[in-house]
């Protein structure tokens, strides 16, 4: 049956159709006079789905078609090859594994329609012009080009939605143009208060009580959901930015995302309320994906906060680099006034232990704010240990060194000697001397030199001071005159070290210099002296 009246109340039209002037379409009846009185109507036409002969061509329509009245009669059939084809058609539309049943459907087909030269042609299936001209200080208008308005009033696991819109690309050989299903543009020329947006999406939140804050439960409402349903490989991404077309690179964005502090406002009180999140990654954890939960490129500050405190709530922060090589990982404060740079250790809210950079007396502090000490670790034990009293102490008694024979200290400043233990329960096997121990100590009393150290030389040249004291290998031969091995006494020390390779810092720069293996000869001058007391 032919439609010869349409009444839609959101509209307000009645076509004409196309039957109502004799036309019958079935490819064989000539219907070029039906279709003349046709064309010359004004208003809203409809023509029927049919096989309509105008002057002896057939024109098919396996849809329904609106048109205008200004639609060009010589070309208006959607099947002809090499023009632009269009039609608002009533009816439903399949594709593979879905279906869609619009009440209104536009179809538009372009064929051999495009850029000549430098000119862009931009086609369209709909195309719907506002302009809004009214309205002052006093009146909001909220007017649409385009209003779509969906209720859901069904039972059942069934969505709703008010405006969709829908993209497929197909492999086409040189088809490399972009494909979007829904496309927005804003252009901005005034330069008063007000937004301008290419798009926008606001949510009314109206049931009581508190929607669930994450996505992964049942109840959950959002402004603009990102889903993805592909089955043959993972899409790029979720959310692109970037500058492209014509103008791409001149002027980008201030801001990629800008989440305003009233976004996160409970009913009106301007403070939020707590448990809300800025950007919300779900439930990672670290068995699944993604690998990179954040990642950037280069930037000047790839988190920026201002003068104001940044906070991180976790239970450990790794700083860890990738790259392999000489590629440092490291962790850097900077100031560009002179406030310190500082990294507090806090307990509860307590500051309990800062390492603490001084810009005004350019001095690192490292240390607890209350009676705790602190311990130096290495190879997973305690090493040096700074109690609360200022006390500087090995952590394990009567464990680790001062220095070494490859790395000495050059002196040691005391107000007082070193103590070493003398107590006689700390001690085994005590004699007197032997006639050989004492006829060495009256050899090595006669050994006293002057001399000058090769590095002093080297560093300071003919004001290198003279030293008095003993040369170790003069003192192993007096032992060994006397049939004695020096190694076997402790005044007597020799020490050898391995190779050393240079070590340079992150940026470059020589820590420490190449050092070949070597050896060297020591004394102990607290006991050599007490040994030579023997021979008084």
């Amino acid at each position: 049956m032919a439609l010869t009246k349409v009444s839609n109340a959101m509209l307000n039209i009645s076509p004409v159709s196309l039957t109502d002037f004799g036309a019958v379409g079935d490819g064989v009846t000539d219907d070029t006079a039906a279709w003349n009185a046709f064309y010359g109507v004004a208003g809203l036409k409809f023509i029927p789905p049919g096989n309509y002969n105008v002057s002896g061509t057939v024109y098919t329509y396996n849809d329904g078609c609106i048109v205008t009245d200004d639609f060009d009669s010589s070309s208006f059939s959607p099947s002809l090859d090499g023009i632009s084809r269009s039609a608002i058609r009533l009816g439903k539309y399949y594709e593979t594994g879905d279906v869609i049943r619009p009440q209104l459907q536009i179809s538009s087909i372009y064929e051999n329609v495009g850029s000549v030269g430098s000119t862009k042609t931009y086609n369209g299936g709909l195309y719907v012009e506002h302009e809004q001209n009214t309205g002052d200080a006093a009146n909001d208008l909220y007017s649409h080009s385009i209003m779509g308005y969906a209720l859901n009033n069904a039972a059942g696991n069934n969505d709703v939605i008010g405006v969709s819109g829908r993209v497929r690309k197909n492999n086409v050989v040189d088809g490399i143009g972009d494909s979007a299903g829904v496309w927005g543009s804003a252009y901005q020329y005034s330069d008063k208060d007000g937004g301008v947006m290419a798009t926008e999406s606001s949510i009314y939140q109206n049931i009581t009580g508190t929607v669930a804050a994450d996505r992964l439960s049942t109840k959950w409402s959002v402004c603009h959901h990102l889903n993805s349903d592909s089955t043959g490989s993972p899409a790029t991404a979720a959310l692109a930015i970037d500058s492209s077309g014509d103008n791409a690179g001149k002027y980008g964005f201030w801001n990629g995302i800008i989440l305003d502090k009233n976004a996160f406002s409970h009913n009106g009180s301007g403070t939020g309320i707590a448990g809300t999140v800025g950007i919300n990654c779900g439930s990672w954890d670290n068995t699944v994906y993604p690998e990179y939960g954040w990642k950037v490129g280069n930037a000047t500050y790839h988190i920026y906060r201002g003068n104001a405190l940044f906070s991180i709530n976790t239970n450990r922060l790794d700083v860890e680099s990738t790259a392999g090589g000489t590629e440092a990982a490291g962790l850097r404060i900077n100031t560009t006034g002179t406030g310190p740079s500082y990294i507090d250790l806090v307990n509860n809210g307590t500051v309990k232990s800062s390492i603490f950079w001084d810009n005004v007396n350019s001095r690192l502090t490292l240390g607890s704010n209350f009676s705790d000490s602190v311990l130096l670790r290495t190879n997973g034990a305690g090493r040096l240990e700074i109690d609360s009293a200022g006390n500087i102490k090995g952590f394990t008694d009567n464990s680790y060194s001062c220095g070494t024979a490859s790395n000495r200290w050059t002196e040691v400043y005391a107000a007082t000697g070193t103590i070493n233990t003398s107590d006689a329960r700390n001690k085994q096997q005590i004699r007197t001397l032997s006639d050989s121990e004492r006829a060495v100590a009256v050899r090595v009393k006669g050994l006293l030199r002057a001399f000058k150290f090769n590095d002093a030389v080297e560093e300071k040249g003919d004001a290198a001071r003279i030293h008095f004291g003993v040369i170790a290998q003069e003192v192993a031969d007096a032992f060994t005159a006397e049939g004695l091995d020096a190694s076997n006494y402790a005044l007597f020390c020799y020490d050898e070290w391995e190779e050393q390779q240079e070590q340079l810092d992150a940026d470059g720069n020589v820590e420490a210099a190449y050092r070949p293996a070597g050896n060297r000869f020591g004394i102990r001058y607290e006991e050599l002296l007490a040994f030579i007391i023997s021979a008084l």
